[in-house]
Formats: structure tokens, sequence, C-alpha cells
């Protein structure tokens, strides 16, 4: 599931962007994947919102879905991992503008 980032290809390789962190929860262990890269947060937060409502919809949901910085280099490098179990990757999550669901870390709903 990652990839269908909006600035693919358009910016150069250490420039920092955002992603969509999905953390997923397998057998009493969490691995992680991004999904998209974006040259801006309020693009990020649009496309985790509209995947959010995507995945609502089926069976399996990521225990959290975070924006978080990355730079191009890392993402493409990062891009290539599925079911990644590195602790080092990017973590923390940005706010978003406005002070609509602010804060570092966002939570999914499972209800």
């Amino acid at each position: 599931m990652h990839g269908s980032g909006a600035a693919t290809g358009l910016r150069p390789p250490g420039t920092a962007g955002y992603t969509i962190r999905l953390q997923w929860r397998r057998e009493h262990q969490h691995i992680h994947e991004f999904h998209g890269f974006f040259p801006g947060a309020d693009r990020a937060w649009r496309a985790r919102d509209r995947l959010a409502r995507f995945l609502r919809a089926g069976p399996n949901r990521p225990s959290e879905a975070l924006v978080v910085a990355i730079s191009r280099a890392e993402f493409d490098r990062h891009h290539q991992l599925t079911a990644c179990r590195r602790t080092d990757c990017p973590a923390i999550g940005v706010a978003r503008a406005g002070g609509r669901r602010a804060g570092t870390l966002t939570r999914w709903s499972r209800g």
C-alpha cells in the first residue's frame, strides 16, 4: 500500500517532505509502511483522510495512521520494504495546521 505520492519524482533526493505512516498490529508485533510522498503537510493530511475513509470500509485497519516528516531519499529506501519492523524509521507525527485534530499522534478509529 505505498507509493501513491502526489510529488513522486518531482523533488531532489535530499528534499524533505511528508508521508503517511500506517502502523499495523500483526500477531503481537507492530509493523509499518509508508504511503505516498507529499511536498507539504496539508496535502499529506488530505491524503491521510481519504485513505482513512477507504480503509474504514474494510476488515483490516491500521492501529495508527500518522503524517510524518521524511526525506525523499529515506522514503525511496523505505518504499522497497513491506512489513517493516525497524525502530529507526520516522515515527513522530506532524500536527495538522489550523488546530484541527492537532497533536503529535492521531489514533485510528476502531469504532
